[in-house]
């Protein structure tokens, strides 16, 4: 990438030939005049990334859902659409060996249908599928299941649901929770096709919880966790993370605002610890990815500037390593993330300031410790490649004066 030569068969970095080549880091806004947005991320194996979400700019029905593909460098490399005379939005995204496969809804007689579609590595429709019912139903996230399908969560109505589709697309399972009413929003697959899921839960028909569900290959729910106390907690993301799991949201305080809020559990979903931060500006947390090296990823948002994306890591102990806000004004907010092996991630979401007009989606990919470039840092202006110093985090590995930080 650095345009030096280097082995035959490897990949350049500074002329040296390393694992992952040197990965060029970069914040980009895709779509057109009118209203886009990203809701999920998911890596590829070439370092590269899968985005979804919606595009209103030349939509066909006014909103379309969207896959892009970008490389490393964050150049596009195609584009699917979703482009029927209905609305639709896609809301999660994850990898099998053969193909992607996408989630969320598409609207019919004024109400909306969840949808499913696979994506080959071409770009090019291996299925889709579209789950006709009476109430209004929504799909947010999904994730592998058994026999190379997969489990999608949402809900339906006002209830929680969980639902299957095999290889070609069939609808395997529908479980709709009776017992609550909310919406799960995110998914973490388990061993022999089990699952563990997260959303928010209305209690009592008062506030609100931070629900953790876990259910059977089949979709049987076997338990649920509400965590919460006698406000309005919300829960955006689940992962697993050591022996248990880490979920992220938020919880009121000071009236109406809201901070950013990490629920650590144990395998059985009983509180090992809560950590809240941010009294002021205000926030709330949204996604949340495990890190190669322990701890956790977090992003949101931060209501500093107008609001703004917030980024930060803690450790398995939910003590922050670092925090940043991005955004220079207007709204900006994280919807996902994804964590690469060289330790850096991309960060998904929208930004109505920066782009070319509404909304648009906006993606960032930063190193491990949150930065976009050596500047950023204002640790290595002036530094090159000759006084790298693997104890400055701008520089552990490979710096240079006019292209910035790269981590092989």
């Amino acid at each position: 990438e650095d345009g030096k030569v280097c082995s035959a068969g490897g990949l350049c970095a500074n002329s040296v030939c390393v694992a992952y080549g040197k990965p060029r880091l970069f914040s980009k806004h895709f779509g057109g005049t009118s209203d886009d947005q990203w809701h999920g991320v998911v890596a590829t194996e070439d370092l590269g990334a899968l985005l979804v979400g919606y595009t209103e700019s030349g939509a066909k029905g006014g909103r379309d859902g969207w896959v892009v593909r970008i490389d490393r460098a964050g150049t596009q490399k195609w584009q699917h659409k979703v482009a029927d005379n209905a609305k639709d939005s896609l809301l999660g995204i994850t990898r099998l060996p053969q193909y992607a496969v996408a989630v969320g809804w598409t609207t019919a007689n004024n109400q909306r249908d969840a949808r499913a579609i696979a994506i080959a590595a071409d770009g090019t429709k291996v299925w889709e599928k579209t789950v006709k019912s009476a109430a209004d139903d929504v799909a947010h996230a999904v994730v592998a299941g058994l026999n190379d399908g997969v489990v999608a969560v949402g809900r339906a109505g006002e209830n929680p649901m969980i639902m299957g589709f095999s290889k070609v697309g069939d609808v395997s399972k529908k479980v709709i929770d009776a017992k609550h009413k909310g919406a799960l929003v995110s998914a973490w697959p388990l061993p022999a096709g089990a699952l563990a899921a997260a959303g928010t839960y209305t209690v009592d028909g008062k506030g609100t919880d931070c629900a953790l569900v876990f259910a059977q290959p089949n979709g049987t729910i076997v338990a649920t966790k509400l965590l919460g106390g006698t406000g309005n907690e919300r829960c955006s993301d689940v992962v697993g993370h050591q022996s248990g799991y880490a979920l992220v949201g938020s919880e009121p305080f000071g009236g109406d605002k809201t901070r950013m809020t990490l629920w650590r559990v144990d395998s059985a979903g009983g509180l090992v610890f809560k950590r809240t931060w941010s009294d002021y500006p205000p926030s709330e947390g949204l996604a949340a990815a495990p890190t190669l090296g322990g701890g956790l990823q977090l992003g949101g948002r931060s209501f500093l500037n107008a609001q703004d994306m917030r980024v930060m890591h803690v450790n398995d102990f939910g003590q922050v390593d670092y925090a940043y806000n991005y955004g220079p004004g207007g709204f900006q907010e994280v919807r996902d993330i994804a964590v690469l092996p060289d330790g850096g991630m991309y960060v998904v979401g929208v930004d109505n300031y920066g782009g070319k007009g509404g909304y648009d989606g906006w993606v960032m990919r930063l190193d491990a410790w949150g930065y976009e470039s050596c500047y950023e840092s204002g640790g290595c202006a002036d530094t090159t490649y000759s006084s790298c110093a693997d104890t400055n985090p701008c520089t552990r590995d490979l710096c240079t004066q006019k292209k910035g930080c790269y981590h092989p």
